[in-house]
């Protein structure tokens, strides 16, 4: 492995990391973007020690504000720079004095902006060495660490720590989506935005997260490559530790040109970036939806070791629909064997299906669907992986009672409590068997039994043919780990 590589994913972790803190342009207006930031990192609960920085404000949202770094009354792991490109220098100066020797460097207006923008970088990146600091950006909207509660972007979080890294050019993939992530239960462990990677790239991120103990996947969002040989380098050593999902979206003219207006990047043929994510066995994402769904399935459930499914079902379309794509992505939904056919034949009703997909339809038993049924099929070893389909609350049945004043709807108020405990058992058994199990449902998170599957590992898809997919990369990435 390059040095060089080690050292700036070394760099990256202590950027992460701080123990304190200077947002540098921020004041009491909130229509600032250092004003914004602040906010954030503040209801965000960071706990480390947080200081302001500005030339004229005395105070900002409730804390003293310094005229410059150098006016700190103690030294700072990391300056977040939120100020006019031009005055930059003259902040990265100040750090160098200070003894500050990481920053995230949010202000736009370089390279993305032509010539001009072009030598400017070139200014900011040569006083940041000469300086000694290293820095992600310029032109990105901070970092996220859940693990120490920092979240330096624009955006607020309920999400919890999870297993998901996120690394992009793009600023709006990795706070925007923020609440997207919340409410279809994926969390994060890191996020970078990587602006224009003028010293900290893509490249560097994935080493990190190669290495970061609570990261499980990688998600990156890449317009373009700065260094190609670098990347396929740090995806390699990266791949053979864990999966790394990329959507590129350089590789047409018209991609290529609205990236290098957006972080002056510099784009690679579709085929060539294909043969990259190939050799180095990175999995490439169709769209930002494949992207999430597909890290986010590998940061919570174990690789399978095989390609046999077994698909649970309380509906038929749904199940159907689910065997279907799985197919066209390459699993096997093999017939059960008799002696399995039969034990599920003795406990289902006569008008349930057992050969592979087991289709109960509409049988109201929760024990029988959510406990008896998945033990036999996990005890007779036919599978690698489940796909499921079942999961609603009785919120809908509780409406029309509630609407005709029936004395029914007091009970259904214990059905979710019921109907938690089973799925409660069902997760645990089929983690405990060591397999993957990805699921659909149409209901969120808003439905507290599904609430309840998401909190507990469970990537659960808003249909059947995206919990499909997801399992169908994580079998695709396996069997290429299988073979190295």
């Amino acid at each position: 492995m390059n040095p060089d590589l080690l050292d700036s994913a070394a760099a990256l972790k202590r950027i992460l990391t701080p123990k304190s803190l200077a947002v540098v342009g921020a004041s009491d207006n909130f229509m600032n973007p250092a004003t914004n930031l602040l906010s954030t990192i503040i209801t965000c609960g960071f706990e480390g020690d947080i200081f302001v920085i500005h030339p004229r404000e005395k105070t900002a949202l409730g804390k003293p504000a310094y005229p410059s770094i150098a006016d700190l009354p103690e030294p700072i792991d990391l300056a977040i720079i939120v100020v006019s490109n031009k005055v930059v220098p003259k902040v990265l100066e100040d750090c160098g004095k200070r003894g500050v020797k990481h920053a995230v460097v949010i202000t736009a207006g370089y390279r993305e902006m032509g010539p001009e923008g072009e030598a400017m970088e070139r200014e900011l990146l040569e006083t940041a060495r000469k300086n000694g600091i290293r820095f992600t950006g310029p032109n990105c909207i901070g970092i996220i660490n859940t693990s120490v509660k920092l979240n330096c972007s624009m955006f607020y979080s309920e999400g919890k720590p999870g297993g998901m890294g996120l690394v992009s050019q793009s600023g709006s993939y990795v706070t925007q989506p923020l609440h997207y992530f919340y409410q279809h239960g994926m969390n994060l462990s890191c996020a970078v935005s990587a602006g224009n990677q003028s010293d900290i790239d893509i490249a560097d991120s994935l080493v990190f997260f190669a290495d970061d103990e609570h990261t499980r996947s990688v998600a990156a969002y890449v317009e373009g490559f700065t260094d190609g040989e670098k990347f396929l380098e740090a995806a390699r050593y990266t791949t053979r530790k864990k999966p790394v999902v990329v959507l590129y979206v350089g590789g047409t003219e018209e991609g290529s040109r609205s990236g290098k207006s957006h972080t002056g990047a510099v784009a690679t043929d579709d085929a060539v970036a294909d043969a990259v994510f190939h050799q180095s066995g990175v999995i490439r994402a169709g769209g930002v939806e494949d992207l999430f769904d597909f890290a986010h399935a590998f940061s919570v459930q174990p690789l399978p070791k095989g390609d046999r499914v077994a698909v649970i079902t309380n509906s038929g379309g749904p199940g159907t629909s689910m065997v279907d794509a799985a197919a066209r992505l390459g699993l096997s939904i093999p017939e059960f064997s008799p002696e399995l056919q039969k034990k599920l034949r003795e406990v289902v009703v006569h008008t349930a299906q057992v050969g592979n997909p087991v289709d109960i339809t509409m049988d109201f038993d929760l024990e029988r669907f959510f406990v008896t049924l998945p033990k036999i099929v996990l005890d007779s070893g036919e599978a690698d992986a489940i796909l499921f389909y079942g999961v609603f609350s009785g919120a809908h049945a509780k409406k029309k009672m509630d609407i005709l004043n029936r004395p029914e709807a007091a009970m259904l108020e214990q059905y979710d409590e019921f109907l938690t405990g089973y799925i409660e058992t069902f997760v645990q058994a089929v983690a405990d068997a060591g397999i993957p199990l990805v699921a659909a449902s149409f209901n969120g998170k808003l439905d507290t039994p599904v609430a309840r599957m998401m909190e507990m590992g469970v990537p659960v898809y808003p249909t059947p043919e995206r919990a499909a997919a997801a399992l169908a990369v994580m079998n695709r990435y396996a069997r290429w780990r299988d073979g190295l």
